[in-house]
């Protein structure tokens, strides 16, 4: 059975290689060489980046965006790219990625989604038909490509986007895109949920930053792969540093009805462990393991992720900065 899950950093090594399969067959970008880890993390959204598994959790597929402009007016407008590995094409592990991408993008507030595909790939032009986008336009003769059977060549792209229904829709009252659609698509309270392995350090101190920071404006929940019987103490001293304390909590298990609940699931590791569902947010948090570690190098690990938390807020809950 294929399943879709967050793509992580452990992921790579497979995600590389399809990534340059799809550069080697010459029908899927201009690309000529497969990036470094470091340049694919630094330009890829997190709130999307995911991978098709098979039932050996071996990745099959992967899809993630990178933004069109640094300008906030262009801040819901991404470009996508959808791989999937030669033996498993025509399978309909592009489709499953394709849906999952969309969700989860809307979930974050996005309002256009768009790519430049080669006019002879007519299997992407057609999934993506099939996925609700549309052709804007032909731009022809726009880059020569490197490698490939038609390397040497000018090509043309096809440029298509999807508009969602319900992020930057204008509203009415006002004229104005409404901040609720906006900001992620959530009309109601939302829903965080942080998963590590052993829900004893990260996702704990993630929870009681978001718990503190944002108080009743979302409600916050924490679990485990494989959750210790205590929380790490070292991690309690931590955040008992900056003023939270966490020493009341105890680990829990991740269970799938957690997932189903939550709005927006960040996983700190176990990516795998977190099963996706249409409609929710996913990002994999790349931190160290504060586990086994003295104070002194918890602390900078805290507060990447006291940063990160105040990131997210400032995304769920645009109107409290």
């Amino acid at each position: 059975m294929i399943r879709v899950r967050a793509l992580t950093k452990a992921d790579w090594s497979t995600v590389r290689g399809i990534y340059g399969q799809g550069i080697e067959d010459g029908e899927a970008t201009f690309e000529a060489a497969v990036p470094s880890w470091e340049a694919f993390d630094r330009a890829k959204l997190t709130h999307s980046r995911l991978v098709a598994v098979d039932d050996e959790d071996t990745v099959i597929g992967w899809v993630a965006a990178s933004a069109v402009s640094a300008r906030a007016a262009y801040r819901g407008v991404v470009e996508h790219s959808v791989y999937v590995d030669r033996a498993a094409r025509g399978s309909g592990v592009g489709r499953l990625l394709l849906e999952a991408f969309i969700s989860a993008a809307e979930q974050a507030g996005v309002w256009t989604i768009q790519s430049s595909i080669f006019p002879e790939n007519t299997a992407s032009l057609r999934l993506h038909e099939a996925a609700g986008f549309r052709v804007i336009g032909r731009r022809e003769r726009i880059a020569r490509s490197a490698v490939g059977p038609r390397a040497g060549q000018w090509r043309d792209t096809v440029l298509i986007e999807r508009r969602s229904a319900r992020n930057g829709v204008e509203d009415e009252h006002v004229g104005t895109a409404s901040p609720a659609r906006v900001g992620g698509g959530m009309t109601d309270k939302p829903t965080v949920l942080f998963v590590c392995v052993h829900n004893a350090g990260r996702s704990q101190m993630a929870a009681g930053f978001l718990s503190a920071i944002a108080g009743d404006r979302i409600d916050v929940m924490s679990a485990g792969s494989e959750p210790k019987d205590a929380i790490n103490p070292v991690t309690v001293r931590a955040m008992a540093e900056v003023g939270i304390d966490i020493a009341g909590q105890t680990p829990k298990v991740l269970t799938v009805d957690a997932v189903k609940e939550s709005d927006v699931v960040i996983t700190m590791g176990c990516g795998d462990a977190c099963p996706i569902f249409p409609g929710k947010r996913y990002e994999d948090w790349d931190l160290d393991d504060p586990a086994g570690r003295p104070l002194v190098e918890v602390r900078p690990i805290r507060d990447e992720i006291r940063g990160r938390v105040e990131a997210l807020v400032a995304e769920l809950l645009p109107a409290a900065g």
